[in-house]
């Protein structure tokens, strides 16, 4: 037992189970103590022929364990990785080479376990029996519901659950009135899981439990007898009303949230309106009536949905506040029962894009309904959730004609008329409602809107004397401030914002007033005010660090470095223990300083739906890594602001935009995103940008990690495996667009400038020797570059109308167009230089004390390393990476993006050989199997790749095992709708040689038709490896991201003799491998790929080996990393790679 601990401790494999026949203490306590944080389950086998004693299953996800065999001596024989339970002993015979099947007994084994003396050990017994689903299992299972120990119990319910035994079903019910509710709740899945009506009755009485209810009455609906349902429930109808009010009214909506997720919609119908008759709370019966429209939407039922909407609806009262709403850009919104009802219903259609569908049924009401104010308000909420104004506008002319002197019904009128460039009767409207007055509130925010300022600071003033609670007031004050702040009157808005920081009762407005005052600061560039502000606050307070740090923030925006580092100082003095501020200050030493200014010429444009766009060009849309970068002038900050937008092909749903890149503003901060359709974004964001001044800013992406960098300096880093998802949409500037509500149109107002897109992630060297430098546009990896410069042409082309050409600088010739009016403006903007060495030996000296308080950050040590290449410091680097290279608690990913950090570091040193024999000494410094190695190789693949040594990048690929993309013959793309590639044969796979001079016909129209021939056939390829990362990327080889796709790489393997060796695979998606025609790996579930996912053992044969790799793609990413390493994990440098 002792040497299976040490195993796993030197190959830090997790030991996520325990051993059911091991009793003796220090085995048991040895084994779970370094798992103890994760779910897990273990089985057993007894050999006949006694050459493997144990099988022990690891997993965090229990339905794929990874397989541990354990030979008699207690050594690992093997770790076969994403083996299902059910596999087993097919994983074992494959191992030893038999042809009879194996009697895997550990069913047996842990029915003997259920009955040892150790309550834990008879816990995990029944809980691996619910992974095994063997019925043998079934009457051990039901005996241990008798077990003392709730846990035992508890997954021994769940186990009989698994399994689905009719002969479970009384225990099952019997359990149902166990003292422990988690038994109670694990029978009750059970017996939903079984569906059996004999449960009906003993689950109807659970449904007077809370807890249990949701289960109860999934299972009962999983049943699907809703006659003996009701039945049971008026049986039972005298315990199930005892308790709180509406109690019986709930008991029916859950029954009929039950039955409408099965689609069982005349049910719930039933249950909904039998809920709503009998609750007397208005809040509840409206979620009932919300429910019964989309059960009726859902059956068909449309006359229906509409009649229970309105009725719904117009009950609702139309008078008073029922929620009131404070945003973040200083309005205020009070909602009435009503219009709150009808805000949630057309959120919840909007959500599940179904608004059209809503609308369709509540048109149909209009002829007989010409007064229904409801009908004509909720029909105008989706219009303009629509962007179709003009409908919108004809609904809340109706409401208008209707109630004349509402004020809200006006404000929403004068609105619609505003989006919908009526300017002059949106005017009209604000005009006639500030002379006879309203609501001020809702005045107070339709004169922000149409930028009638000081008829919106009237409106605010006595909004405020009005409020109602602190609350309210404070959101109305804050609207007052941003009202003087958007009309340039920055000394009144500093002022009211001041008052709400210093008079408010609730952190969240001192919190927010304190955000909008910096921003302030910035607009009016009253950096000086905020200095004497400060400077009056560390006199008062001298040991405030808040204060300080305030004042510091004051003088790093009006560009006094030196000043901030001498707050910063004091700090230290104050708390000389937080690594935080040394931090600080070694990013204030690196800061680029101001050197001088440049003239040149930007584009203008005024937010009012300008911008420019370039029709889609391949170029536009770089695969593997991208570099965005811009001169910005913002002469606002407030919401979201397009700067460089390239959408992917995600929906126009709710506030999402999926982008394929992005670059724009959010409330003053820039942040750099990637996205992937119907899922995620991922983004790196700064700080709040200055107003009204220059400030540079790029986004990379190196295939692992987004990197945003402001002037130069990085700003932030996000991780992101998903790579770039390509679209052919257009590329904009100065506009941001998608989502139905929140981000439909995102304009910019302010000054862009020598917008740049590569095709390769720069470095911070690269970005920052090139920012202050007008390119000559053939410079490598440059694919667009827009400078606005339009000397040639009429200054008309682009002050006036649609269509103004905007120059593309680039050899792609990526020529936009302008949309609505812009004009050319000359300006000075700062030239910003690196700092210089004696300001790094500073940063140095602050990260070095920085790293003494928290000596385990890796990043610390990073950030040294990289100020010494900066100053060709090898020695200092070297040592301070070797602090961290070898350490086990960093993450592969994170070691990936370390060296490609450091590779970066080294493209812009004056000795390469150095910095070469740097990386070496490194390498030889870490074990031959660590990841860092690893890491550190691809790294410099990459480095020599990038520098067109592509001798060189090779040779470093190959020293970590990797099959090159070069070597590989290639064929598809084929057809994988729906899977059906991962199993179906489209060229011989048990081959043990490929005929490269085949073709094969294509059984998909594909978006790329590059590698096909007149007939619809598809041949073997090879091609040269363009990134030197490892990855065999098929989205590139076959011209763009395919969905539902399938292809073949070939290649031979040459082996000086016949040896033990393994496989390190990883895929996008689901793949197989074959080794001289025989499989030797599959994987039939969806995941992204990373290097060393799958360890798989083989023997190659002396001379030719034949290896032949299938993936299947689903969506996006497509594509494996493959290397070879002896069986210990060390590169094999003596294998002969040609794929000939």
């Amino acid at each position: 037992m002792e040497r299976i601990y040490q195993h796993y401790h030197k190959t830090d494999v997790e030991v996520m189970t325990i051993i059911p026949g091991v009793t003796d203490e220090y085995s048991r306590s040895r084994l779970p103590s370094f798992s103890q944080d994760y779910k897990a389950s273990y089985t057993a086998l007894d050999d006949p022929q006694n050459s493997v004693i144990a099988l022990y299953a690891l997993s965090v996800d229990l339905r794929t364990p990874q397989v541990l065999i354990i030979d008699k001596e207690g050594i690992v024989r093997h770790v076969g990785k994403s083996t299902p339970w059910t596999q087993m002993a097919e994983e074992i015979e494959k191992l030893r080479g038999k042809t009879e099947k194996l009697d895997l007994s550990s069913v047996k084994l842990a029915v003997q376990s259920l009955k040892n003396p150790d309550g834990y050990v008879r816990w995990k017994a029944a809980e691996a029996l619910g992974n095994m689903k063997d019925e043998t299992a079934v009457p051990a299972l039901i005996e241990a519901l008798s077990d003392e120990v709730d846990s035992v119990r508890e997954f021994a319910a769940k186990a009989l659950g698994e399994i689905g035994d009719n002969q479970s079903m009384e225990p099952l019910i019997d359990a149902l009135e166990d003292k422990s509710n988690f038994v109670r709740m694990e029978a009750v899945k059970a017996l939903e899981g079984i569906a059996d009506e004999r449960a009906v009755s003993p689950l109807v009485k659970l449904l007077k439990d809370s807890e249990l209810r949701p289960g109860a009455a999934n299972a009962l609906a999983e049943i699907g007898k809703p006659e003996l349902v009701d039945k049971a429930l008026e049986e039972n109808r005298a315990i199930l009303q005892r308790g709180a009010p509406n109690e019986f009214a709930e008991v029916y909506s859950h029954l009929g949230r039950a039955y409408k997720e099965r689609g069982m919609y005349d049910a719930a119908i039933a249950a909904y309106e039998k809920a709503a008759k009998r609750v007397s709370d208005s809040y509840r019966r409206g979620d009932y009536s919300r429910s019964l429209v989309e059960c009726y939407m859902e059956a068909g039922e449309k006359e229906k949905a509409a009649t229970e909407y309105l009725t719904m609806i117009n009950s609702a009262s139309a008078g008073g506040g029922a929620v009131t709403m404070s945003y973040g850009d200083g309005t205020v919104e009070r909602f009435t029962e009503r219009e709150w009802a009808i805000r949630e219903f057309v959120d919840f259609y909007s959500g599940s894009g179904k608004l059209g569908e809503l609308a369709e049924v509540l048109e149909a009401k209009l002829p007989e309904s010409p007064k229904d104010l409801g009908l004509y308000e909720t029909l105008g909420s989706i219009y303009e959730r629509q962007n179709m104004n003009e409908k919108a506008i004809s609904m809340y002319e109706k409401m208008v004609e209707l109630q004349p002197r509402n004020t809200k019904y006006l404000a929403r009128l004068a609105s619609a008329y505003n989006r919908a460039g009526m300017a002059d009767k949106s005017v009209a409207i604000a005009q006639e409602m500030a002379a006879k007055g309203g609501d001020a509130s809702v005045m107070a925010k339709l004169f922000l809107e149409l930028r009638m300022y000081d008829e919106a600071a009237a409106a605010y003033k006595k909004a405020i004397s009005t409020a109602q609670g602190d609350w309210e007031r404070r959101g109305y004050q804050l609207g007052l401030a941003k009202c003087f702040e958007d009309a340039g009157k920055y000394t009144e808005a500093v002022e009211e914002y001041e008052k709400i920081a210093k008079t408010s009762q609730d952190q969240y407005w001192r919190d927010t007033a304190e955000r909008q005052l910096w921003d302030v600061y910035s607009k009016g560039n009253l950096y000086d005010v905020a200095i004497e502000k400060y400077q009056k606050m560390v006199e008062a307070n001298p040991k405030d660090v808040k204060v300080h740090q305030s004042l510091a923030r004051a003088y790093e925006g009006k560009g006094d470095s030196a000043s901030a580092i001498a707050e910063y100082e004091e700090i230290i003095q104050i708390q000389p223990d937080n690594a935080q501020w040394y931090r600080t200050l070694g990013n204030l030493y690196q800061k680029p300083m101001v050197s001088g200014s440049i003239s040149d010429s930007a584009l203008s444009l005024d937010g009012d739906e300008d911008y420019i766009e370039i029709p889609y060009h391949e170029s536009l849309s770089p695969v593997k890594q991208i570099t965005v970068e811009v001169w910005v002038k913002p002469a606002a900050l407030e919401g979201v602001q397009g700067l460089v937008f390239k959408k992917n092909d995600g929906p126009e749903t709710g506030t999402v935009c999926f982008e394929e890149y992005a670059l724009p503003l959010n409330n003053g901060q820039a942040t750099w995103t990637l996205g992937k359709s119907n899922d995620t974004n991922v983004g790196a964001s700064s700080q709040p940008l200055p107003v009204n001044q220059w400030v540079h800013l790029a986004g990379t992406y190196d295939g692992t990690e987004l990197r945003l960098y402001v002037n130069s300096f990085l700003q932030a880093t996000t991780s992101w495996l998903f790579g770039i998802e390509n679209s052919t949409n257009p590329l904009t500037l100065g506009r941001l667009y998608g989502g139905t509500s929140g981000y439909q149109e995102n304009y910019f107002t302010g000054e862009l400038d020598e917008v740049r897109i590569w095709s390769v992630a720069r470095t911070q060297q690269e970005i920052q020797a090139n920012m202050n430098v007008k390119l000559t546009g053939n410079e490598p990896f440059l694919v667009g570059y827009w400078r606005f410069d339009e000397t040639t042409s009429p200054p008309s082309s682009l002050l006036k109308g649609d269509g103004g050409k905007v120059t593309d600088s680039s050899p792609n010739k990526n020529d936009g167009k302008l949309v609505g009016d812009a004009k050319i403006v000359k300006y000075d903007r700062p030239i910003f230089a690196q700092q210089t060495p004696d300001k790094l030996a500073k940063a140095a000296e602050a990260y070095s004390k920085a790293l003494e308080l928290e000596p385990t950050s890796y990043e610390l040590c990073l950030s040294l390393a990289q100020i010494y290449l900066q100053n060709e410091q090898y020695e200092q680097a070297a040592n301070e990476l070797k602090r961290v290279i070898n350490r086990q608690d960093i993450f592969p990913d994170t070691y990936r993006g370390m060296w490609t950090s450091i590779v970066q570091a080294g493209k812009v040193v004056k000795d390469e050989a150095r910095f070469i024999q740097f990386m070496q000494d490194l390498m030889n410094s870490m074990p031959a199997d660590s990841t860092a190695r690893l890491h550190a190789n691809l790294a410099l693949s990459t480095f020599y790749a990038e520098h067109n040594q592509l001798e060189e990048a090779n040779k470093y690929l190959n020293k970590v095992g990797f099959v090159a993309e070069s070597v590989w013959w290639i064929i598809g793309p084929f057809d994988n709708a729906g899977g059906i590639g991962h199993n179906k044969a489209y060229v011989p796979e048990d081959a043990t040689n490929v005929d490269t001079t085949a073709e094969y016909h294509k059984t998909k129209s594909l978006v790329s038709e590059a590698n096909t021939g007149t007939d619809g056939k598809v041949g073997w390829k090879k091609l040269q490896d363009e990134a030197f990362d490892g990855f065999v990327d098929f989205n590139q080889i076959f011209g763009g991201n395919l969905d539902w796709v399938t292809a073949y790489a070939w290649t031979t393997i040459t082996s000086p003799d016949e040896r033990q060796a393994q496989i390190h695979f990883g895929s996008d998606d689901q793949a197989k491998v074959w080794l001289n025609g025989k499989q030797v790996f599959a994987f039939d579930q969806p995941r992204t790929a990373a290097i060393d996912q799958d360890t798989i053992p083989v023997t190659l044969k002396a001379g030719e080996n034949s290896l032949l790799i299938k993936v299947s793609d689903e969506q996006v990413n497509w594509g494996f990393y493959l290397r070879f390493t002896d069986m210990n994990g060390v590169p094999v440098n003596d294998i002969g790679l040609t794929g000939d």
